[in-house]
């Protein structure tokens, strides 16, 4: 099994990511919708895959795209004033979720490629 490096991606990659993006989804901090970021791909392109490249060259996340919104929400048990009744939710901005997808994507295809999961592996998903 060779090692496991992330490579740099396209613009091309990237606005297939903008357009796809599902805009039904709660925004992050930044409050920038999904609507706004891909109905502007082909604008906007350019600029999230040199974000994109940077955090994976360097290899660093920039702080915006690590901070989240956070939501308690209730567990519909059937004490609302306890807190262990409550789970957290965390919401981050679109352009996390993008880099999040280009990282797995590549994760994905490199343990697929050499068939690195046990048949029975598990988790949550």
């Amino acid at each position: 099994m060779s090692r496991f490096f992330f490579s740099q991606v396209t613009i091309t990659e990237i606005t297939e990511m903008l357009r796809g993006l599902v805009t039904n989804k709660a925004t992050g901090l930044d409050s920038i919708p999904a609507k706004f970021l891909r109905d502007a791909a082909e604008f906007i392109a350019l600029y999230v895959t040199h974000i994109i490249n940077l955090s994976i060259s360097q290899p660093k996340v920039p702080q915006d795209l690590k901070n989240a919104r956070v939501t308690a929400l209730y567990k519909n048990s059937s004490k609302a004033e306890q807190s262990s009744n409550y789970r957290s939710v965390s919401v981050l901005s679109v352009f996390s979720r993008i880099l999040e997808r280009v990282l797995y994507e590549q994760i994905f295809k490199y343990v697929n490629q050499f068939n690195s999961l046990y048949d029975l592996q598990s988790g949550f998903g």
